[in-house]
């Protein structure tokens, strides 16, 4: 770790240029408001300043629980600024010293992403689009089957993706089969209405956005299944639940006279002896 924090620092000076503290007015920050500023500066662009304010966090809250939040975030802000070997290097660290074993899927998604761009930007003289595709593909399965955290949501993203490569190397029966295990086993994320659309053409490769016009009818679709499924069943109540109190003798006492009796014993003949029970005569039956 600290030999991952010197190099952030390192990257950090160099940005700063010799800034302070008081300069960059973060006497009244917390961990939590530069990363969302860091957050922010990405979203919107700014990828250096993005940088620098999850930098600051790494200083300033060294034992904050949103270090490894904020090294992810740096990563993509080098992406984002073209300086794909200090992302890959900065993942790759993260990656070896785990210290966080929830978020290694994140980790993982962000490598297959940056293959992604690799078929991009590589200048197809050394390595080929379908060899990034594969890489990328082999760090999102990574990224699902890995052990040690249980973020559906990350795995449901990644497998989607994986989907999503094996299509682009026209591996259409394995980006069939993941699509497919993002609709079963992933039914809760958003991806799996974005998968559900690949599978009426797996051989399409475009990004799909949620808020596209069909992502948003087959999300609202998939909302309110999982409301029905949610939704709590009728408990039937015993009886003492809804005030009503069985009572403690059932038993009706009946005061007959001698001849309502007699009368009752020749229509209602006495019952057999139930630990001698009389074994019925079956050999009538037989013939049938």
């Amino acid at each position: 770790m600290r030999i991952l924090i010197s190099a952030l620092l390192t990257m950090l000076l160099v940005l700063t240029c010799g800034s302070n503290k008081k300069e960059l007015n973060l006497e009244n920050e917390t961990d939590e408001s530069l990363h969302e500023k860091a957050v922010t500066a990405y979203e919107t662009g700014e990828y250096a300043k993005a940088f620098q304010y999850d930098s600051l966090l790494l200083i300033y809250f060294p034992i904050s629980d949103l270090h490894i939040e904020a090294q992810l975030n740096m990563a993509k802000a080098l992406g984002g600024q073209e300086r794909y070997e200090d992302q890959l290097d900065l993942l790759l660290r993260l990656l070896k010293e785990n210290i966080v074993p929830e978020v290694v899927p994140k980790i993982y998604i962000q490598i297959g992403q940056f293959y992604e761009h690799a078929a991009i930007w590589n200048p197809k003289n050394i390595t080929t689009d379908t060899t990034d595709w594969e890489k990328a593909a082999g760090y999102y399965r990574k990224a699902v089957f890995y052990p040690n955290s249980q973020d559906k949501m990350v795995k449901a993203k990644a497998l989607y993706r994986a989907g999503l490569m094996y299509a682009k190397i026209k591996n259409y029966q394995f980006a069939t089969n993941a699509y497919n295990e993002v609709v079963n086993s992933f039914s809760e994320s958003p991806y799996s209405t974005l998968a559900k659309i690949k599978l009426q053409d797996p051989t399409n490769t475009s990004e799909i956005g949620f808020e596209s016009e069909a992502a948003q009818e087959l999300e609202e679709e998939r909302k309110t299944i999982l409301q029905a499924k949610e939704e709590p069943k009728p408990v039937v109540e015993e009886p003492d639940q809804i005030g009503v109190v069985a009572p403690e003798d059932t038993t009706v006492q009946l005061e007959i006279d001698n001849e309502t009796k007699q009368t009752i014993d020749q229509a209602i003949p006495e019952m057999e002896d139930e630990d001698n029970p009389v074994i019925p005569d079956t050999s009538a039956m037989e013939e049938f």
